[in-house]
C-alpha cells in the first residue's frame, strides 16, 4: 500500500489533488471490491496519462466506469490489467486505435468495441463499428471520446444486475478484507514501525561491515591451526 501510495503522489500535482485520488482508492476500491494495491497502482497510471485531457474528476469516473464493466464481466485481475493498460496507452498516444481498442481491450472485455461505438456516437451494431473502425483507420478518433464511451459501460455494469450480484460473491467479499488487512499494515508502519525497522537494518549493516573482515581473519588463523595439527 505504500509504495503505491508514493507512486499516486508522484503523479498527483498538488498535495491536495494526491488527497483526493487517495480518498478515492480507498473508497473506490472497496466500493468494487478490487484489490487496493492493484485499483490504486493501475489508477496512478492512468491518472498520469489522462490528467491533461480532462480534470481530476473527469479521469475518476471514467475509471470507475471501466472497472464497474470489468468487475461485472468477473474479469481476472491480469484481464483487468491489462485492459486498464491498453486505456492508458491510447492517452499516452492521445489516439483510439484499433491494436488498443479491438486487439487488447476488447479481448479480455467482451463487447467492448460496440460499447464504445454506440456510447462515442458512431452508431449501434455493425453499421456504428465499422464507421468507428473508418475513423480509427483515419486516425480520427481521439482520447476525450474514450470520456464519452466510458459512461456506457458504466450502465451497462449495472444493468440485470451483473455488478450488484458480483459484489456479493464471496470472493469479493474477501477482496475487501484483504485490503482491510493491507491498509491495517501499512499504517501500522507509518506510525513508526517502519523507521524504526529502518533503523535496525542500518544497524546491523554496519555490524556486519565492522565484523565480516574479523570474521576472515579468523578463520584464516584456525584454518592456519588446523594445518599446523595435520602436520604434527
Amino acid at each position: 500500500v505504500i509504495a503505491m501510495e508514493q507512486k499516486l503522489k508522484a503523479v498527483s500535482d498538488t498535495a491536495e489533488i494526491f488527497a483526493n485520488n487517495m480518498q478515492y482508492v480507498r473508497t473506490t476500491s472497496k466500493a468494487l471490491a478490487i484489490d487496493i494495491v492493484e485499483f490504486g497502482s493501475s489508477f496512478a497510471s492512468i491518472y498520469q496519462s489522462a490528467k491533461t485531457s480532462t480534470d481530476v474528476a473527469g479521469v475518476q469516473g471514467m475509471y470507475t466506469n471501466f472497472n464497474k464493466y470489468f468487475k461485472a464481466l468477473q474479469m481476472t485481475p491480469d484481464q483487468i490489467k491489462g485492459s486498464l493498460r491498453a486505456i492508458g496507452q491510447m492517452f499516452n498516444k492521445q489516439q483510439v486505435m484499433a491494436e488498443e481498442l479491438k486487439n487488447q481491450l476488447g479481448e479480455k472485455a467482451a463487447g467492448t468495441v460496440q460499447i464504445f461505438a454506440e456510447y462515442a456516437g458512431y452508431g449501434t451494431g455493425a453499421e456504428g463499428v465499422q464507421k468507428l473502425f473508418r475513423a480509427m483507420e483515419a486516425g480520427k478518433v481521439r482520447v476525450e471520446e474514450i470520456l464519452k464511451a466510458s459512461v456506457g459501460f458504466g450502465k451497462l455494469a449495472e444493468k440485470n444486475n451483473a455488478l450488484a450480484d458480483s459484489l456479493q460473491m464471496s470472493a469479493s467479499k474477501q477482496i475487501v478484507f484483504t485490503s482491510a488487512v493491507k491498509e491495517f499494515s501499512a499504517q501500522v508502519l507509518k506510525s513508526g514501525l517502519d523507521k524504526a525497522l529502518a533503523k535496525m537494518f542500518t544497524a546491523l549493516i554496519k555490524f556486519f561491515e565492522l565484523v565480516t573482515p574479523l570474521a576472515i581473519g579468523l578463520m584464516a588463523a584456525i584454518g592456519g591451526v588446523v594445518d599446523v595439527i595435520k602436520i604434527l
